[in-house]
């Protein structure tokens, strides 16, 4: 779904809290049998949950592409983009054009090096945990 809702909660100190992801896997188990069935909404899924894996550092994905969002006030996923999905444009277009001409006018470019470097690293071992992106962007 192209469109589901979900909630960023931020207090004061600009702390982001997100609700209704619902990432991980949901199931019923009886007797006979157990069923699984992945869920979550695909525009903020990373890629190791698509592969099956879930760690806590799916939310520092989904963080990364929310705060991608606010900073560059593009859509997740724009067809009218050559890279439909926020991700892949905003990583191919970092390699042709500098990270300022990304933002908003009130954000700093440090902004765009901790999403890039810590949020959306494709490799979940080398992706930084939220503390560590909370203590950058400190």
């Amino acid at each position: 779904m192209l469109n589901e809702t979900f909630s960023v909660i931020f207090n004061f100190s600009v702390i982001f809290n997100f609700s209704d992801f619902r990432y991980g896997t949901s199931g019923m188990a009886t007797a006979v049998s157990n069923t699984n069935r992945e869920v979550g909404t695909d525009l903020y899924k990373s890629p190791e949950v698509r592969s099956g894996k879930v760690t806590a550092k799916i939310d520092v994905w989904a963080y990364g592409i929310v705060m991608l969002e606010i900073i560059t006030g593009l859509k997740p996923h724009d067809l009218t983009r050559d890279n439909p999905d926020l991700v892949s444009h905003f990583l191919f277009d970092l390699t042709e054009k500098e990270p300022k001409e990304y933002l908003e006018p009130e954000f700093d470019e440090k902004l765009v090096k901790i999403i890039q470097h810590g949020c959306l690293e494709n490799n979940h071992r080398k992706r930084w945990s939220m503390e560590q992106v909370l203590q950058k962007l400190k």
